[in-house]
């Protein structure tokens, strides 16, 4: 250590001697020491120093050379030159931008400069203080300080410093010592400069397209069939036909290859207690014959589905005289009295025994049934007794009479929604009057199909007779091959206008396998008669009419089965619905929300040993922390006693997906949510069950492979893929090559609808249909010539333009069709053109289309697999004149910088930022450092951020760039993630002194780089002040959810309370709340699909989400759509100081109100409050509280006010008036 410690003294024995000019050799020893030369090592003055060590030193030049343009800051003002020129006294010394500054000369010395206040003119100025630290190479840390310390004492700044060597000089040195010093370790922050200099003699040059690797099968969007030969696939069609016959043969083998022989328990009846082992009685495995066989499983199935009936039964019976038995004896006069019923199941009549008060019940006058006891009770009978006769008539295998819920097996907070219909949400003043009869379809195959349909749903009791006071017509899409679905269209008679539904989360096949990995099996399960299952609200069902007369009548077959039968002309036959039908808007909401209630019980008690999904904790498996796995996903559930990923299922309107670690596993999991599906009333069609797979079929419209050790990918079904190709290549010769002006609307529509369908499997697409889209709305008024939507100023300025250059009144009103509307010959619906002119960017999304779609099989997109195994972190950061990057690679810290061309510097600063990141990517790739890499790459620019996420951009330059990061993506077998940044953060971090050349700023002088990534961490992790400053305006009652609340307490859900149903099944139990959010920004997108999920099943709790803003846009979608107000605490607040960088996101989601405009959000009250919070914040914090516990308190306490004072105080900006003068009213 004796060595090493003297060899630091140097610095203190620097010689320090000025020079007019640098030397050619300025690396040359002198007769006094060695010399030094500022700029060659980067610096920016002409000064040279000679030192003297006790050790041989080998500096390394730098290959940038630096002038004066690189500091000047154009905000600076000073004399024009010809005013300059008349009063200097002509001893000035003027420099110009390329010149360096002389060393220790700062009397009467000027420089040459842009300003951004005299436009294209020069003026000549000193160099401020900043200027002259950033020629010493003083650290930007100490820099600020030195500023905030000269304003905060009203002191003149002090420029001691030009008379000390500069930092680059001492760093120079430093870095030669520590090399002599530790010769025999490699220093990560060390560069080459061979390849240094390599590097910056290609910094210029542009990205050259490569060809694809030589793999078989790879594309931009993943590698394609042909790299899976070895995988089977399962039939890939998400939809069957509803009359598909069940393959009873395969059910019966499984059970008889599957039967545990094995498997022993102790015998009650025998006196000792002996144990019997159970063995096969009929066939064992493998001796399974459907001849021989068959009759004995169905008639095994006959006497269980016997069972199955009665128990339903007494389960009603049960449920009715535990819950009104206090007004029954006064119906019945006594309990035990029962009498005998007949129903037809399939054309048999079969009896059954009701207690005699239910026939007693029914036959009272309604008049009579004034007391509410006795009008929940009549309720309660008849849809009971509905749910009965239709459990009756159906089979082991189907639903044959329909289906009725078994609603008093349900949780007791939602018995009344699952017995009368969940209730709307209904614009009163607007139901429609709607008359016009039905018409025909002309095809008579087709017009046969539909009358079977509707007579399948009169037939089961869907369609009834009643009071209608409008109707609803009806039509057919294809479903399948040779099938139709049958949609009603509530549009047109202006029902949907009439009614509001709010947003929903549907999933994704992404958010399906967040808890999967490449060992896990999947199964499908498909929810039979999905909108007919669910009641309509008994308000809407006199407007929801069905005209029948082309059917018939209704009358009986020679069967004794109801059916239509032609009626006598000039008739008007009308009924009405009293389910959910397809086609009124908010149909899937209510659908997919009563079944997300089902999902609750369905899950059941997290922790019971005996539950196929049971878990135990949640892991955060999050970017940032120490040993992220980039194999596993980033928020995952774990089961202790199967020691793997715990079993899952997901829900996609009717489909349902289900997965675990294991083919047994997934099949107990499969039969316990199609057994729980069924004992809630529910339809599990079982004939289109899938049995569990590796490589399902699709769902939710995209087919998922687990390949155990390569990962999970999602891909298409050829069909699909092929289409797709074929719109755009005829899209590509219709715009691009035959640059045709005119396209048809319709054709377009429907094409783009397709497309948009296909990006839920290759999100890649989604981007590049811009362009498309904005053909489709470009004719729209307000639309600029590239098809988007014009802002205030812009739309001003096109008015104004119109008036300058003389435009008529007449002629400006039917101007310029792409921004004032269409000509009305060629509209043809709602004053839709028949045909759109392509915008300019339509060429080039629909070109980059068409090399995402050159394979002729489709491609595997890979979601999480094992090549990917390393993460790597990084920072870029670009200036005018200079750039620079750094991140952690296999060998450590390394970085990058460098000087812009004169092009580059003359163009956008976007455009650089872009430049500078993909270079970067490249230089890795080249290196071999992308190879399996999962990189995080931090910008604060937030248009790089976004063109990358977007996938596009309205620059040409940009979009070039990003589509070449797409090809880099594939090519490395990489994945990429741009995170955008505060300037501040990059600055700390040290990648914005590199872009000036500087390298001794953050992470250059010895700063840890995980220090800037807090991807992992929540807001209260960061901030201990937070907590309690949310407390102190929000309530002490507020419940600050942990991960493990995320998928219970978030919903609601008591996990330590468990209630029994009628049945003795447990059932969750409810609690409204009031619950903080506080993910880390890895982990924010699962919190909100939570939180989705949550909100749409339960609308009366309080939610507040608060996020860091970073890796936003993972998450912003899903902000804006379930969020009522959004907004940014700054940095530098008191609970969140300046070195958090950026800001801090609260996003407040408030109960749904019972009336118009049934929701906080976009109300100008709401909007206005989020403008005064904003402001106070960036003005004084001191009212802050009160403010905010005002504006907690009301928004939360709207339904106690009536219904005409909620309107006016929302719709007025001054709404939530902090006065309270309204809202105490």
């Amino acid at each position: 250590m004796e060595d090493f410690t003297d060899s630091f003294s140097f610095l203190s024995r620097v010689i320090v001697t000025s020079r007019s000019s640098v030397e050619e050799d300025s690396f040359a020893a002198s007769g006094n020491g060695d010399l030094i030369s500022h700029w060659d090592v980067g610096g920016l003055t002409d000064g040279s120093w000679t030192y003297s060590c006790n050790l041989p030193l080998v500096l390394e030049p730098s290959s940038l050379r630096r002038n004066l343009n690189l500091v000047l800051n154009p905000i600076n003002g000073g004399m024009l030159e010809e005013e300059f020129l008349l009063r200097c006294r002509g001893n000035e010394l003027v420099l110009s931008g390329q010149d360096v500054l002389p060393v220790g000369v700062m009397s009467k010395m000027f420089v040459r400069s842009s300003c951004v206040f005299t436009g294209d003119n020069l003026v000549v100025r000193p160099l401020s203080s900043i200027e002259y630290m950033d020629c010493y190479d003083i650290d930007v840390i100490v820099k600020d300080k030195l500023v905030n310390f000269w304003k905060e004492h009203n002191i003149k700044p002090s420029l001691d410093f030009i008379s000390q060597a500069p930092g680059k000089v001492l760093i120079t040195l430093g870095r030669a010592l520590m090399k002599n010093v530790l010769s025999s370790s490699k220093i990560a922050t060390a560069r080459n400069e061979d390849h240094l200099l390599k590097r910056e003699r290609d910094l210029i040059s542009s990205c050259n397209q490569e060809e694809l690797g030589s793999g078989e099968g790879a594309t931009l969007l993943g590698p394609t069939q042909a790299a899976f030969t070895d995988i089977e696939v399962e039939d890939v069609t998400a939809a069957k036909h509803d009359d598909a016959k069940v393959d009873v043969s395969q059910w019966d083998v499984w059970s008889v290859n599957n039967f545990c022989s094995n498997v022993s328990y102790s015998s009650t009846r025998s006196v000792s207690d002996t144990t019997v082992l159970l063995r096969p009685l009929v066939c064992t495995k493998d001796t399974y014959c459907p001849d021989k066989h068959g009759r004995l499983f169905n008639a095994l199935r006959s006497l269980l589905h016997r069972k199955y009936r009665l128990l339903v039964t007494r389960s009603l019976l049960r449920y009715l005289g535990d819950t009104h038995r206090s007004i029954l004896p006064s119906i019945s006069g006594g309990m035990d009295a029962r009498s005998k019923e007949e129903v037809v199941v399939g054309g048999i009549k079969r009896g059954f025994t009701s207690p005699s008060w239910i026939r007693r019940l029914q036959s009272r006058k309604r008049k009579s049934c004034g007391d509410d006891g006795i009008t929940e009770l009549r309720k309660d009978v008849f849809v009971g007794r509905d749910a009965i006769v239709r459990a009756s008539n159906s089979s082991w295998w189907l639903w044959e009479g329909g289906s009725t819920i078994f609603y008093w097996r349900w949780p007791a907070v939602y018995r009344k929604s699952a017995r009368d219909g969940t209730p709307l949400f209904i614009d009163h003043g607007r139901l429609p009057r709607y008359t016009e009869g039905q018409r025909d379809c002309k095809e008579e195959n087709i017009q046969s199909k539909v009358r079977n349909k509707v007579n399948g749903l009169w037939s089961k009791g869907y369609i009834s007779p009643g009071l209608v006071k409008s109707i609803t017509l009806f039509f057919h899409v294809l479903k399948g091959k040779d099938d139709i679905r049958m949609v009603f269209d509530a549009t047109k008679c202006e029902l949907n206008a009439a009614l509001w539904c709010p947003k929903f989360f549907l999933p994704t096949i992404d958010s399906i396998l967040r808890n999967a990995s490449d060992d896990t099996w999947f199964g499908d399960l498909d929810l039979g008669e999905m909108f007919l299952n669910f009641w309509l609200d008994e308000q809407l069902r006199p407007y929801a009419g069905v005209d029948v007369k082309s059917l018939g009548e209704r009358g009986v077959d020679e069967d004794g089965n109801d059916v239509f039968i032609l009626s006598p002309l000039g008739k008007t036959l009308w009924e009405r619905w009293n389910r959910t039908l397809m086609g009124l808007k908010p149909s899937p909401y209510i659908c997919t929300q009563s079944f997300g209630w089902c999902e609750d019980f369905i899950r059941g008690n997290r922790l019971d040993p005996q539950n196929p999904l049971r878990w135990d904790r949640v892991i955060m498996n999050l970017p940032g922390q120490e040993g992220y796995d980039p194999t596993r996903p980033w928020v995952y559930r774990w089961c202790d006693r199967m020691c793997d990923l715990a079993a899952f299922f997901g829900t996609y309107v009717d489909d349902i997906r289900t997965g675990a670690g294991s083919e047994g596993a997934c099949r107990l999991t499969s039969r316990r949510v199609a057994s729980r599906i069924n004992y809630l009333g529910l339809q599990d069609a079982a004939r289109k069950r899938r049995a569990p797979s590796k490589s399902p079929g699709a769902w939710a419209g995209a087919i998922c492979r687990s390949i155990t050790s390569r990962g999970l990918f999602v891909s298409c079904s050829l069909e699909k893929w092929q289409k797709g190709k074929a719109i755009i290549e005829r899209l590509v010769d219709l715009i691009v090559v035959k640059e045709q002006i005119k396209v048809s609307f319709t054709d377009l529509e429907k094409d783009v609808g397709f497309l948009v369908h296909l990006s839920r499997t290759f999100p890649a697409i989604f981007p590049y249909l811009r362009g498309l889209y904005n053909t489709m709305n470009g004719w729209r008024e307000g639309r600029d010539d590239d098809g988007w939507k014009m802002t205030n100023k812009e739309w001003k300025l096109f008015l104004s333009m119109d008036e300058d250059f003389g435009v008529e009144p007449a002629a400006k009103e039917g101007g310029n069709k792409r921004k004032r509307g269409s000509d009305k010959k060629h509209c043809c619906r709602d004053n839709i053109p028949m045909f759109v002119t392509p915008v300019p960017r339509a060429k080039a999304d629909l070109e980059a289309l068409g090399r995402l779609f050159e394979s002729e099989s489709p491609p595997n997109r890979l979601v999480r697999g094992r090549e990917i195994n390393v993460v790597q972190y990084g920072f870029g950061d670009a200036a005018k004149s200079g750039f620079g990057a750094s991140w952690i690679g296999k060998e450590g810290l390394k970085y990058r910088l460098g000087i812009w061309s004169k092009d580059d510097s003359d163009g956008s600063s976007n455009y650089r930022e872009l430049k500078n990141l993909v270079e970067t990517l490249m230089e890795l790739s080249n290196d071999g450092d992308l190879d399996g890499v999962e990189i995080f790459l931090f910008t604060d620019n937030s248009v790089s951020e976004a063109a990358f996420f977007n996938g596009s951009s309205k620059s040409r330059k940009l979009f070039e760039l990003i589509l070449e990061l797409r090809v880099l993506e594939m090519k490395a077998g990489a994945r990429f993630h741009f995170i955008h940044c505060s300037g501040k953060r990059m600055i700390a971090q040290g990648s914005d002194g590199l872009s000036r050349g500087q390298l001794s700023e953050g992470v250059m002088r010895g700063l840890v780089m995980s220090s800037f990534i807090p991807l992992h961490q929540s807001a209260i992790e960061r901030s201990d002040k937070l907590k309690a400053w949310v407390e102190s305006w929000a309530g002490v009652d507020v419940e600050w959810l942990e991960p493990t609340d995320w998928f219970l307490r978030g919903h609601d859900i008591l996990e330590d309370v468990h209630r029994l149903n009628c049945d003795g099944m447990e059932v969750p139990t409810y609690k409204k709340g009031t619950y903080i959010w506080t993910p880390a920004p890895a982990a924010a997108e699962m919190a909100f699909e939570e939180l989705r999920k949550a909100r749409h099943k339960r609308t009366d709790s309080t939610h507040l989400i608060i996020i860091p803003r970073l890796m936003e846009p993972y998450w912003r979608k899903h902000a804006w759509k379930v969020a009522d107000l959004i907004v940014r605490l700054p940095a530098g607040h008191s609970v969140w100081p300046t070195d958090m960088y950026e800001p801090l996101t609260l996003a407040f989601v408030f109960p749904l109100l019972k009336h118009r405009p049934w929701q906080l959000k976009r109300s100008p009250a709401i909007v206005e409050m989020g403008k005064r919070l904003s402001k106070m914040w960036e003005e004084d914090e001191s009212s802050e509280g009160f403010i905010l516990q005002q504006f907690w308190e009301q928004a939360r306490s709207l339904d106690c006010l009536s219904k005409d004072m909620v309107f006016r105080l929302l719709r007025s900006k001054g709404g939530f008036d902090l006065s309270g003068s309204v809202a105490r009213k």
